[in-house]
Order: structure tokens, then C-alpha cells, then sequence
């Protein structure tokens, strides 16, 4: 039987992503209340996120997705580092992101830098 064989994911259903949903509108921007919204949600699952040793490396609206009841899903875990439980600190040494959403260090080259404040970075840059 083929079926034996497949694995299969289900996920949640996201209706939209949030850099296709900024486009749309006039300023390119949403209104403060709604933006306030999406990024404590953003924290949240980025907080959570960290709390397992995983740094995400690509926040950037087009990697942020909403489900119908508006609720902020953190997608494309392709270029995230997951640190050695037993790491004393998050340093990373490869950086894979979207050059426009990456802290300054990388931008400059460094060779090591801190992972869990380059998804900081990238945060504020998406808000």
C-alpha cells in the first residue's frame, strides 16, 4: 500500500500573509492598534520560540501569517538554528535572512553575533 509510505503534516489553515496584506493597503502600514497587535503576538511566539534554544533568523512580514480569527502564526523555519541545549549563550555563526530585516553586525560581516537579538532586530524592522 503507497499510503504506508507518505508522511503527512496537517496544519492550521492561515487565511493570509502579512506582506501581502500590508500591500494592499494605501500607506502600506496598518493602523497603530492593529499593528500593536501583531507584534506582541509576534513576541510571544518568538518568546516561545527561544525559550526552546530556536533562533528564527528570517522574521519579515512575508513570513508571518494570520489564521481567520487573526491570530499571528511564525512560518518558514528554513534557515533556523536550533542552539545546543547545554549552550551558555546563542551565538550563531551563519547568517541566512532577508538582508533588508538583518542587524547591523551581519550587515558589516561579523563572523559571530548574538541570535536571539537578531530576531529582536528583525522585529522591530518588521513593525
Amino acid at each position: 500500500n503507497d499510503e504506508k509510505q507518505k508522511m503527512y503534516m496537517i496544519m492550521e489553515y492561515c487565511v493570509s500573509v502579512l506582506q501581502q496584506m500590508l500591500e494592499k493597503l494605501p500607506d502600506k502600514k496598518f493602523p497603530i492598534w492593529e499593528a500593536h497587535g501583531y507584534f506582541c503576538q509576534l513576541l510571544d511566539g518568538l518568546e516561545y520560540l527561544h525559550s526552546l534554544g530556536i533562533i528564527h533568523k528570517d522574521i519579515k512580514p512575508g513570513n508571518l501569517l494570520l489564521t481567520t480569527c487573526r491570530t499571528l502564526k511564525i512560518s518558514d523555519l528554513g534557515v533556523a538554528e536550533a542552539l545546543d541545549r547545554f549552550a551558555k549563550d546563542d551565538i550563531c555563526y551563519t547568517s541566512q535572512g532577508s538582508p533588508a530585516f538583518q542587524p547591523p553586525e551581519i550587515a558589516i560581516g561579523l563572523e559571530s553575533f548574538s541570535g536571539f537579538k537578531v530576531d529582536v532586530w528583525s522585529s522591530g524592522v518588521t513593525l
